[in-house]
């Protein structure tokens, strides 16, 4: 008989199997995380009611930096270069509002998978904290503070002084065995959706319908 019945199961709301859930930094909140892989590049579009789509234009390295080469039809219908996105699987530990895990053991320390979409401002961050750390970087904890300026929530990125994963094997195998299980944690698969020419058109004219029937409908809507 199995004396712990829970031997070999794996909790889905850990491995996010019920929820594909996104990171973001919280208003006077710090979070304390953890990389679970290096980040993933996309250049894409947002598109309403598709998310983030891969761009169909091209570039080219020149002198080290790549340069658009060729018009995309996602830039000649939306009038916008693509943006520079990054997507990285993370540990979000259950922390108090400081980002502290207490007096508890590290092994009573709940936590869950999520997805973070990084922008270049932030991502720039953990750039330079990269180079600073060098290969102890991919062994840190990040502490992620949001402070609200105007109608966003921008984030102050710093290293956590401890590691809340490798300060306890027991931990670590834990989390490990668990991302092992995560649906997404091939954020390749995950950045953008790839739609062909044709895809993309219909969705485009889709919501220029959408907003001229809504602009039709209501004689103040351009001007609210």
């Amino acid at each position: 008989m199995n004396d712990n019945p829970t031997t070999g199961w794996v909790d889905p709301r850990a491995v996010g199997e019920s929820d594909k859930a996104f990171f973001k930094a919280e208003d006077g909140k710090t979070k304390r995380i953890f990389l679970m892989t290096p980040p993933v590049h996309a250049r894409a579009q947002f598109v309403q009611g598709a998310g983030f789509v891969h761009t169909f234009c091209q570039y080219e390295e020149v002198n080290g930096v790549q340069r658009l080469k060729e018009v995309g039809l996602d830039m000649e219908l939306l009038g916008q270069e693509p943006q520079n996105i990054w997507m990285v699987p993370v540990c979000v530990y259950d922390t108090d509002k400081k980002g502290s895990i207490g007096n508890r053991k590290p092994e009573n320390v709940d936590f869950e998978f999520q997805l973070w979409t990084i922008y270049p401002r932030d991502y720039g961050k953990l750039f330079d904290m990269a180079m600073e750390w060098g290969d102890e970087f991919s062994q840190k904890d990040i502490l992620v503070t949001g402070k609200k300026n105007g109608r966003y929530i921008n984030a102050d990125l710093n290293v956590a002084a401890k590691n809340a994963i490798y300060l306890n094997p027991k931990l670590k195998e834990q989390i490990d065995a668990q991302f092992a299980a995560y649906k997404f944690r091939d954020v390749s698969k995950q950045i953008a959706r790839t739609l062909t020419e044709t895809e993309f058109r219909e969705l485009v004219a889709k919501n220029e319908g959408e907003t001229s029937s809504t602009a039709s409908a209501d004689p103040n809507a351009l001007t609210k």
